[in-house]
């Protein structure tokens, strides 16, 4: 059996690894002279890239002056692992709603949350670089910080709420050998980004702006032996200030109120005679 039979592809993660990487993409650095005047300023290159092959790339060449070697500070980031937060679990069973298409409404059924760990590798040849790079990231986590994002943009044109949390900062020194091996000053950080997988999103039926109620008065329990007959005819009703009304003649057409509104209800009672068996 299949879990869902129709194709759908929200690109939840590759819009989450968006989210995180841009913030790290501006980060810069100066270099100083020994008055202590700045002399240079660079922006920090940013890959994604897991740390063994980011390593392999910068130490390829330890001659700084050939082009082969890669130039620091670099930043690389990678999604190390995911997971199922129970806290966060709502009711499997509710549905969120978008009727921003004319009169049809989209939905789908509540997200699953999960948790994605990711790691940020920084690596520089002058420890200053470092510390420069790390005071501009670690202000703006306390522990966390809230990102409002549209991960699932097409369909429901739903705003989460992405929380990510720094979880700890390990700096550490990759010199090793002789006095003309190249020295890599490193620090990585461990984060945690708090989103959710969207179910495929459902298109419904057309949003019900008229009820039509049938009444019949009639002696019978089974209100088979006739009676009479009442009909009710209930629309939603708001004025052209868009305030609420149940009278008719205040109210603007119903195709023209939609679902968020503050609208009030109509009822229109109509007598339409004896109903029969």
């Amino acid at each position: 059996m299949s879990i869902y039979p129709e194709y759908f592809y929200h690109k939840t993660l590759v819009n989450c690894t968006k989210v995180f990487g841009t913030l790290f993409n501006d980060i810069s650095i100066k270099r100083y002279t020994k008055a202590g005047k700045a002399k240079k300023a660079m922006k920090v290159r940013l890959t994604y890239s897991p740390v063994d092959k980011l390593l392999e790339r910068v130490t390829r060449d330890p001659n700084l002056n050939k082009k082969t070697a890669m130039n620091l500070p670099i930043i690389g980031f990678e999604l190390s692992g995911m997971n199922f937060d129970t806290s966060r679990k709502n009711n499997s069973k509710n549905k969120r709603f978008n009727n921003h298409d004319g009169d049809n409404t989209k939905s789908m059924f509540e997200p699953i949350p999960y948790n994605l760990n990711w790691t940020v590798h920084i690596m520089c040849d002058k420890r200053e670089d470092g510390l420069q790079i790390i005071e501009q990231i670690i202000p703006f986590f306390n522990p966390s910080l809230n990102i409002p994002t549209k991960l699932v943009y097409d369909d429901m044109g739903e705003v989460d709420d992405v929380i990510v949390t720094l979880n700890d900062v390990s700096p550490e020194d990759d010199y090793e050998g002789s006095a003309q091996d190249r020295e890599i000053v490193r620090w990585t950080l461990g984060f945690t980004m708090k989103m959710n997988f969207f179910h495929p999103v459902i298109s419904e039926a057309s949003i019900i702006k008229k009820i039509q109620t049938n009444l019949i008065t009639s002696n019978d329990p089974q209100a088979k032996a006739g009676g009479d007959k009442t009909q009710i005819n209930t629309t939603p009703g708001l004025t052209a200030e868009g305030k609420p009304t149940t009278k008719s003649a205040d109210s603007v057409p119903a195709s023209d109120i939609d679902q968020d509104d503050d609208y009030g209800f109509i009822d229109e009672f109509l007598d339409i005679g004896v109903g029969s068996e």
